[in-house]
């Protein structure tokens, strides 16, 4: 028979553990409806700045543009940028993006290429740290809803190693942001800037003052913050998300222990009161022979 005092016990330490992923899941329920907003928002002028930028891309065919982050070179190494979390209890939202990271680097050494890293959260860096590849920078204690104070100093790292040919081509892995049940990893080419002609007609009439060479060399570094807040954003919005379905499951399964042992419990009581009924009734009946 279960000790009654063992079973009362668990089932009061797994209420006190529900209260806990209860209280995450509002938490993170309360974020990432916040940083969805944000990440809707943010969606249109990032899609806007890059219609200008490729519009200006188009308008300087033809131009020498003296611009290196925009000039291709030979690649020899390729600096990854990985964005996971500072914590866990976010389901599979880390462990999904650094399976992901670990293939897209072994797919670049198998081309020929080394590999250096940026690393964004903890669990990146528990992640790499024991490996052989050389870590550039490390991030941690981000705020867990982003800023432009943080985009821009993780731009500022970047473009300095790309300038100073300690990388050749820097590529952001975080994990895109598609609804409150679905986000996936994929890469992000940041540098050098692919100067892929837009499609789009709507600048067509535009007259650029000063001259759109001079217009791109002053969009280029917000284009690059922008795309390094739109990554942040995207995977900070994902890890809320993984991290309310991760509690909620918690919370449903807490809930299922605890119906379970007070099953347990109220079977074990109930024998042990049946027990002592059947040890009076049989006391009784002694002393009455």
């Amino acid at each position: 028979m279960p000790n009654l005092k063992e079973v009362k016990t668990r089932i009061k330490s797994i209420k006190n553990i529900q209260q806990i992923t209860k209280a995450m899941q509002m938490v993170a329920a309360a974020k990432v409806r916040r940083v969805q907003e944000k990440v809707n928002s943010s969606r249109p002028y990032s899609e806007k700045i890059e219609e200008v930028f490729r519009n200006l891309i188009s308008r300087t065919s033809g131009e020498d543009i003296n611009e290196p982050l925009l000039e291709p070179r030979e690649i020899k190494t390729i600096g990854l940028v990985i964005i996971t979390s500072d914590k866990g209890l976010c389901g599979s939202y880390n462990s999904a993006l650094i399976r992901f990271a670990n293939v897209e680097i072994k797919k670049y050494q198998a081309q020929g290429f080394k590999v250096k890293l940026w690393l964004i959260g903890n669990k990146s860096f528990a992640a790499f740290k024991y490996t052989d590849l050389t870590i550039i920078d490390k991030y941690s204690q981000l705020p867990q809803i982003p800023t432009s104070v943080e985009s821009n100093m993780i731009k500022e790292s970047l473009i300095e190693n790309f300038l100073n040919s300690n990388v050749d081509k820097v590529v952001i892995a975080y994990t895109k942001f598609i609804s409150m049940i679905k986000f996936q990893p994929t890469t992000l080419d940041l540098l050098p800037v692919s100067q892929t002609e837009s499609k789009s007609t709507t600048m067509s009439q535009y007259v650029f003052e000063p001259s759109a060479a001079a217009m791109i060399s002053a969009i280029l570094p917000q284009y690059l913050e922008n795309q390094v807040f739109r990554s942040l954003l995207e995977s900070s919005a994902s890890e809320l998300a993984s991290k309310m379905t991760a509690m909620s499951s918690a919370s449903k399964n807490a809930k299922e222990m605890i119906d379970s042992l007070s099953l347990v419990y109220n079977k074990a009581r109930q024998a042990a009161i049946t027990k002592e009924i059947l040890e009076v009734v049989g006391g009784a009946e002694a002393l009455e022979k």
